[in-house]
């Protein structure tokens, strides 16, 4: 058991040979006071039982006699970890991303401290859509509940996961055992954003789109839904389209009967059958004719093109020409 308290100030000495006398004694026991006589202003007391109640005084005095009788105060000699672990410990779904733990208090007795709470250790398994077996406990996480309570809320859960938790008690000193451990899972929830979203290839009428699945979807994908609205100069909206896309592979879409040099945004969200998560955005302008890039627009119908094979069939055949005359009259060539 460690005594401290505070000395007196040099100009409450009132003489030299400042001292003193720490008497301590066992609450619950009736047995005298021990008593010790320092000069500094604290006293370990050794050999103590864990966590029992003591009454402590300290009398001051000097080489001219002893201050006025101390007031007596209690105190507790050292604590020890919590030696029992909490019991009946039930994990309730309030929604995908939040649970309610309870559990069973741990009796005084097997606190050996003062209590400071209850504390959960968590940990996310793996997500339900994967078809894996699981794999072995992910990064813990960690939530402190002060205070004598029974119960407390797990907020900020990855929806439609597999978790397991235990629940502990702690003190000055720490943590006590941990519970039996128990599995739970969360519902299904909305998906995050997708993690892509651009635009592939733009024509005067037609837009083409494609995106990523969201890294966590939270629950089996149903779809996606796509909206699209013009933009005017002003900066001013136009109605807002929605397109439905119930195939939840895919991965790209056109949009046609677009107005040609227009300004568009787009909007794409997924979807489970709890609802659609956040929006990511994009935006595109058609443009004023269409370009010349399939198969029977391709690169043979170019100006450029068609040119430079003119020229290289003209002088062939003015090559041809100019043989056919050499030879005529005699000459040789190879």
């Amino acid at each position: 058991m460690d005594i401290n308290w505070e000395p007196l100030l040099p100009i409450e000495h009132n003489g030299p040979g400042l001292e003193y006398k720490v008497s301590y004694r066992r609450q619950d026991l009736d047995e005298d006071w021990k008593e010790h006589t320092v000069k500094r202003h604290s006293f370990i007391v050794s050999a103590t039982p864990t966590f029992v109640p003591y009454e402590i005084k300290i009398h001051a005095r000097n080489q001219q006699g002893w201050a006025p009788e101390p007031r007596v105060v209690s105190g507790f000699s050292g604590e020890d970890f919590p030696s029992a672990a909490p019991d009946n410990v039930t994990v309730e779904v309030m929604n995908s991303s939040v649970v309610k733990v309870s559990w069973g208090r741990v009796h005084k007795d097997k606190l050996h401290g003062h209590l400071g709470g209850y504390r959960v250790n968590w940990w996310r398994l793996r997500s339900l859509t994967d078809a894996k077996t699981k794999g072995q406990h992910g990064e813990r996480h960690t939530h402190a509940f002060p205070g004598d309570r029974g119960h407390g809320l797990l907020p900020g859960l990855t929806p439609f996961s597999e978790y397991s938790l235990m629940v502990m008690s702690f003190n000055g000193r720490g943590n006590g055992p941990g519970s039996h451990v128990v599995p739970f899972r969360t519902p299904e929830g909305v998906p995050e954003k997708n993690s892509a979203f651009r635009v592939m290839e733009v024509q005067k009428h037609t837009i083409s789109l494609a995106w990523s699945p969201p890294r966590e979807p939270n629950g089996i994908l149903t779809g996606y839904q796509l909206q699209y609205q013009l933009i005017n100069d002003t900066e001013g909206l136009g109605p807002l389209q929605t397109v439905n896309i119930s195939d939840p592979a895919a991965t790209r879409l056109t949009l046609k009967d677009l107005e040609a040099l227009s300004r568009y945004r787009f909007y794409l969200r997924s979807c489970t059958t709890v609802g659609c998560g956040r929006t990511v955005t994009e935006d595109s302008t058609t443009t004023a004719k269409e370009r010349l890039g399939n198969a029977h627009q391709g690169i043979s119908t170019q100006g450029w093109f068609i040119g430079l094979m003119s020229t290289i069939a003209l002088l062939t055949l003015i090559l041809l020409i100019a043989c056919f005359v050499n030879r005529n009259k005699g000459g040789k060539y190879s």
